[in-house]
């Protein structure tokens, strides 16, 4: 998991929200041309890569 992400997690415990937090994504960047279901789903696909592999991660995707 990425420093951000850990960081935006520990800010909301600090807001006062209880519990245990799960993260998994799958980010991508816009390729000229490309429609925003092929985006999506690129993004889709990669977060549920990461959850097959564990939890709590971000996969950037090609």
């Amino acid at each position: 998991m990425t420093s951000n992400a850990k960081l935006m997690m520990q800010e909301e415990r600090l807001c006062g929200l209880q519990g245990d937090y799960h993260f998994s994504a799958g980010a991508v960047q816009w390729r000229p041309g490309e429609s925003s279901k092929d985006i999506f789903d690129r993004g889709d696909h990669g977060m549920y890569q990461i959850k097959e592999s564990g939890k709590n991660g971000i996969l950037f995707c090609d």
